[in-house]
């Protein structure tokens, strides 16, 4: 319900809808489970993580991440209370965010919710043992470009690597087409995490 909220907001300004992203929704799940648990809403959680360690560690592969919290008795009215703060539409509308993921869960007489954001370009990562070395596919959201600095070509859809092993740990930086330009956007990865 939120994604679609954002979406159908988002649309309206004649900005790009968000694409969710596995990563994001199991953040926003889990951590929405803990603010029902625990009663607090903070942009920190028990462990002292804020939101782009809660998502790496779900394997999220962003750069940047962002978030949104609240608590109201329902969801248009969260919804338009943060299109009535200027920070939060900020968020909201930033031309930045790519995907998306939610949670919403009923605790009482009120709705608590959490909305993620970040920026990446990876629809999905398949990584597999080569006979010296790693393979490396990195699928693409669908409309947009991305390649790997210091690899020849680009990718539109799919990037695929052999990486040597005695190349390993490689340090990957993924970059996104955007306003007409190559950016460093969005992937860093080392090998040595596979």
């Amino acid at each position: 319900m939120l994604t679609d909220l954002v979406n159908q907001y988002r649309d309206s300004r004649g900005l790009s809808v968000l694409v969710p992203e596995e990563a994001l929704e199991k953040t926003a799940e889990l951590y929405c489970e803990e603010l029902v648990e625990t009663g607090i809403l903070s942009h920190e959680d028990g462990n002292g993580d804020r939101v782009f360690n809660r998502y790496r560690k779900t394997g999220g592969t962003a750069n940047k991440a962002g978030e949104i919290l609240g608590t109201s008795p329902d969801p248009d009215s969260l919804f338009q209370a943060w299109l009535d703060s200027s920070s939060h539409e900020r968020i909201l509308s930033s031309p930045d965010w790519l995907r998306i993921g939610s949670s919403l869960k009923k605790k009482g007489d009120q709705y608590v919710a959490v909305v993620l954001f970040s920026d990446s370009l990876i629809e999905a990562m398949e990584i597999s043992p080569a006979d010296s070395g790693i393979n490396l596919v990195l699928k693409i959201i669908p409309g947009h470009k991305a390649r790997i600095r210091g690899i020849e070509g680009e990718g539109i859809d799919e990037i695929s690597l052999a990486v040597p092993e005695e190349e390993l740990p490689l340090l990957l930086v993924l970059e996104g087409y955007r306003a007409e330009k190559w950016v460093a956007h969005d992937f860093v990865y080392q090998s040595d995490n596979f």
